[in-house]
């Protein structure tokens, strides 16, 4: 029913609707979702405004990304970015260091944010997630989760919510 597509900066510099494109002309498929596609519905689906937004990227694709979600009508009421240009080296960046910089960020937000987006699917910050969200009580969505949660949601899939973060409670 689903194919998704996983990375969140290639979907923004190839661009969503291409992206479908490409892989609607080799497979048959109903719905086609990226990391990007996802967080910009689950965004609409919580009802978010301000949010926070994290990433590894170097200092252009991480403009070009927040310009995106502006176009949305979203204000980034914080960012940081780890400022990496190798995914080598982005899949090493430890758990512990992408927890201080949600602290960072949500402690500088100059207003309450709504949620929290971490951008990149090599990010690993499963396992801070429901640390984060219940340390700052906002949303805390990565591109995995956004891209897990837009799948089931497009394939019509119960997922059970269980440590899953905020987003997973959602219809």
């Amino acid at each position: 029913d689903v194919v998704g597509y996983g990375c969140t900066s290639a979907s923004l510099l190839i661009g969503e609707q291409v992206i479908e494109e490409i892989i609607k002309s080799k497979v048959d498929v109903k719905h086609v979702t990226t990391p990007l596609t996802g967080v910009r519905q689950a965004l609409k689906t919580l009802k978010a405004k301000n949010i926070g937004y994290l990433a590894p990227y170097v200092s252009d694709i991480a403009f070009k990304m927040c310009s995106l979600l502006e176009e949305d009508g979203l204000q980034i009421g914080a960012a940081a970015t780890f400022s990496e240009g190798k995914d080598s080296i982005v899949g090493c960046i430890h758990p512990s260091s992408i927890l201080d910089a949600i602290d960072t960020i949500v402690s500088e937000a100059a207003a309450p944010l709504d949620a929290l987006f971490i951008a990149c699917t090599s990010l690993k910050c499963t396992s801070i997630i429901n640390t984060a969200e219940s340390k700052h009580n906002i949303p805390v969505i990565s591109s995995n989760t956004a891209l897990a949660w837009d799948m089931a949601r497009l394939a019509d899939l119960n997922v059970p919510s269980s440590g899953k973060g905020y987003l997973f409670n959602q219809n």
